[in-house]
Order: C-alpha cells, then sequence, then structure tokens
C-alpha cells in the first residue's frame, strides 16, 4: 500500500494508522538503511510501524494476538481524538475509497 508519495508499506491498518512490515532475512538484509529511513517517514506523518519477523511467522496465533491488540489500541486512540488517522497520497485507478473502510472492532 502506497504510504507517502516515496514509500510503500507491505500492508498497513488505515484507521488505526498502522503499518506491518515483514522484515525478512533475504530481502532486507542489504536494505537497512532504506528501511531507517522508511520508518521514520511513516512516523512523521503519524503512522506506527511493526516489523513482523520470520521466526513471529512460526507463531500466528500469538502474532495474530499481538498485531490485533496493538490494532484496537491505536484505533481506540484515533477515536478518542489522541491521534489523527494520517492522510494518503491520491493513487490512481484505487476502485475502493478508504474512507469507506471501517474498523473490524
Amino acid at each position: 500500500m502506497q504510504i507517502t508519495d516515496r514509500f510503500r508499506a507491505d500492508f498497513a491498518y488505515v484507521f488505526a494508522a498502522l503499518v506491518l512490515e515483514y522484515q525478512s532475512e533475504l530481502y532486507h538484509a542489504d536494505r537497512i538503511d532504506e528501511d531507517g529511513l522508511r520508518n521514520a517517514d511513516f512516523r512523521r506523518r503519524g503512522w506506527d510501524s511493526l516489523a513482523i519477523t520470520k521466526s513471529m511467522l512460526n507463531d500466528p496465533a500469538g502474532t495474530a494476538e499481538l498485531v490485533h491488540g496493538i490494532r484496537l489500541e491505536r484505533e481506540m486512540l484515533v477515536k478518542e481524538g489522541l491521534i489523527r488517522r494520517p492522510e494518503l497520497p491520491r493513487q490512481q485507478g484505487r476502485r475502493t475509497p478508504l474512507r469507506t473502510l471501517v474498523p473490524l472492532g
């Protein structure tokens, strides 16, 4: 998902302003600098970034519980106005306006 004009995220919960990034050993080993710049840009724009690692995928239930808990916590902060939901850049060809998507609860 395109989060900024420059960077994409592997996955994002828009209403919670939460980005999930898979950190593979093979693909990301030589991209540490770019990962740091991307995560700093996400944070500057109001997104929180959670790295998902290979070992986390060995415990799918635990990882799902962790992600779900963080997502719910951030959704509540957005609803209470304590953090704002960040804007996304306009994207050509998007069929579903993201403003129509709602949190799952």
